[in-house]
């Protein structure tokens, strides 16, 4: 299905349709600073829209560090997406 935009609570445009994705994308951002210990909220974005680069790129990243064999198929969905990704999108895949 293809993405409508919708803001994340910062502001920022992400490409998705969904938006019980962009609120487990927000979930994330705060457990992130909060140091909190539910940052695998993220994988629930991707599960209500697996073609979000954010949810795919931000996903990778938290696998990354603690189950690295599972982050290059997030990273392999974000890439295949950019695209149609937003400049907001774009720039955190760039990080």
């Amino acid at each position: 299905m293809e993405g409508g935009v919708r803001r994340d609570q910062w502001g920022y445009e992400v490409t998705t349709y969904s938006d019980a994705c962009i609120s487990a994308i927000n979930d994330y951002y705060h457990q992130v600073l909060i140091y909190g210990r539910e940052r695998f909220v993220i994988l629930k974005a991707t599960e209500n829209d697996k073609d979000c680069v954010l949810a795919n790129i931000l996903a990778a990243h938290f696998l990354s560090s603690s189950y690295p064999s599972l982050a290059p198929s997030y990273l392999h969905a974000a890439k295949s997406r950019l695209e149609q990704a937003t400049s907001y999108e774009k720039a955190v895949f760039d990080v």
